[in-house]
């Protein structure tokens, strides 16, 4: 199994409040957090400190060479990274209806359609009544097609280009049926 730790974003608070409220997610969590965990929380001072602890407990645990690795540093190469979105589709195998979407980070997105699956949490509402039926198993995952940003582009235009190509990919699946 491949995982891949990155940064969360404000934009994964759905994604964050799902996979807390998992009963095999929240064993290993701290006393203090609130059940249900709600999107109120994921925003609040608590939601906040969660990730700061967090980010306090790698830091003690790192070795002296990387303590000393500003974490300015750090950000600078996450945000220097190579971006890239793109638009996908969840099937149900079963009923071949389809949820079509487009994400800015396509690998991120893909991270969670496999927590997803290995948790046996929906983070699709559109999805969440068949995947309880049919269970994680019953769906699959298809990239449709990436996008690369430019330098250049801003998160907004990156975003809306993103947007744009789901739209090209809606005329092209015309015959699906979708969620």
């Amino acid at each position: 199994m491949n995982i891949t730790i990155c940064l969360w974003e404000p934009e994964d608070a759905p994604y964050f409040v799902v996979a807390i409220n998992n009963k095999e997610v929240l064993d290993y969590l701290r006393n203090s957090t609130p059940y249900p965990y709600s999107m109120k929380d994921a925003g609040d001072q608590r939601g906040l400190l969660i990730h700061r602890e967090a980010g306090a407990a790698m830091d003690r645990n790192m070795d002296s060479k990387q303590a000393t690795t500003p974490r300015k540093a750090l950000s600078a190469q996450y945000k220097d990274r190579e971006v890239v979105g793109g638009v996908y589709l969840i099937r149900n195998t079963q009923t071949n209806k389809v949820l079509l979407e487009s994400a800015a980070d396509i690998g991120a997105m893909k991270n969670r359609f496999e927590f997803s699956q290995n948790t046996g949490s929906c983070v699709y509402m559109k999805l969440q009544k068949d995947w309880a039926e049919l269970g994680a198993g019953g769906f699959t995952l298809e990239i449709l097609e990436e996008l690369r940003k430019n330098d250049l582009q801003t998160d907004k235009a990156f975003k809306a280009d993103v947007d744009l190509l789901k739209e090209m990919w809606l005329e092209k699946l015309s015959g699906e049926d979708f969620y």
